[in-house]
């Protein structure tokens, strides 16, 4: 949908606000966080995470799925299937890169179970692709194509 680098920007961070809000509340949720931190704390890490995720998606995952993508033989001319596709490879990335980060989160707060590490890791992995797919081809993809079309006509609107 975007078709400039500047639009790829506004259309990543879109994403991954929604994506954030709903995974992040999500992982508090299973955490037993919800209920322990204050709506400030939660709004810090959030940012937090936001940035994390808004920089591995345009710097490592975004241009990794999009070759990922262009590369598989399908038709392209279909917008669906790009859009399914895409969206795919994008949480698959995202969730296994988040999950890193949720393992290191987890370990420094001392919150890890006995489990060794890659088990706890595909643990983690697990419940959040659980969530984030439905989430993303559900809810936030949709939401964010409808919002994004939107500022775009009234962007184009304005300039004429």
């Amino acid at each position: 949908m975007p078709t400039t680098k500047k639009q790829e920007v506004y259309f990543g961070m879109m994403m991954c606000l929604g994506m954030v809000f709903i995974m992040t509340t999500y992982n508090f949720m299973l955490s037993g966080m919800l209920d322990v931190l204050t709506p400030l704390q939660m709004l810090k890490e959030m940012i937090i995470i936001f940035i994390i995720a808004l920089a591995l998606e345009l710097i490592i995952v975004g241009p990794i799925a999009h070759k990922v993508v262009f590369s598989l033989p399908f038709k392209k001319e279909k917008k669906l299937y790009m859009i399914l596709t895409l969206s795919t490879c994008m949480v698959i990335g995202m969730v296994f890169f988040m999950s890193i980060y949720g393992l290191i989160h987890a370990s420094i707060a001392g919150s890890l179970t006995n489990q060794h590490v890659l088990t706890s890791f595909f643990t983690i992995f697990a419940k959040n692709i659980m969530i984030a797919y439905p989430a993303q081809i559900l809810i936030v993809g949709p939401a964010v194509r409808f919002l994004f079309s939107r500022f775009l006509s009234i962007k184009q609107a304005s300039s004429l």
